[in-house]
């Protein structure tokens, strides 16, 4: 082989690895997991499957509970920089109505910020600012949302890893002061 053929053929073999290593970096990678709640209003099950790649990761999520109304979540995360992303996530109550919330994310030494805008299922609209932070087998978001007429509510919510899962534990605090508490129980099916 003459020392010409020799590089062009060097140089096509690394042409192919480097291409290769290109559609194994952006090959979408997807995970779904699925399982049964507990909560105030009786038991249900719901699934989850999110799909990741070339700097996007999707989510969708669905719940039945024990009437047989079904809730359904669609979340897309694009990322835009180092620890920097945008969002737009949709969710659909039993009545079909639905929620959009978009907004922007950025990572922290110990979980993320994420702020945006919102349109609630009455048509109604506002802004948040979420707060997450992670700890040994905990993650807190602290959350506070303002509505277009002023008025501020706030939410905080703490999940807490267990043996089948995890308990979710919410507390809101309305504009008037009152505060409601929520507690969640969630079973992940083994694989």
């Amino acid at each position: 082989m003459t020392k010409t053929k020799t590089i062009i053929a060097t140089a096509l073999g690394a042409a192919l690895l480097f291409t290769t290593a290109q559609e194994s970096a952006f090959a979408q990678r997807s995970r779904s997991r699925s399982g049964s709640y507990t909560n105030r209003r009786g038991t249900g099950t719901w699934s989850k499957t999110t799909t990741a790649g070339n700097g996007q990761r999707n989510s969708t999520y669905s719940a039945t509970g024990a009437g047989g109304k079904t809730v359904s979540k669609d979340r897309t995360v694009t990322r835009t920089g180092q620890g920097q992303g945008t969002f737009d996530s949709s969710s659909t109550g039993p009545n079909g109505r639905t929620a959009t919330k978009s907004g922007t994310i950025t990572k922290t030494a110990d979980g993320r910020d994420v702020n945006g805008t919102y349109t609630s299922k009455a048509g109604n609209t506002g802004s948040f600012d979420k707060s997450v932070s992670k700890g040994d087998g905990t993650r807190t978001a602290d959350t506070s949302v303002t509505g277009a007429n002023g008025k501020s509510a706030d939410k905080s919510t703490t999940y807490a890893k267990t043996a089948d899962g995890y308990t979710k534990s919410t507390t809101v605090t309305g504009p008037n002061g009152k505060t409601a508490t929520h507690e969640k129980t969630v079973d992940v099916d083994k694989k």
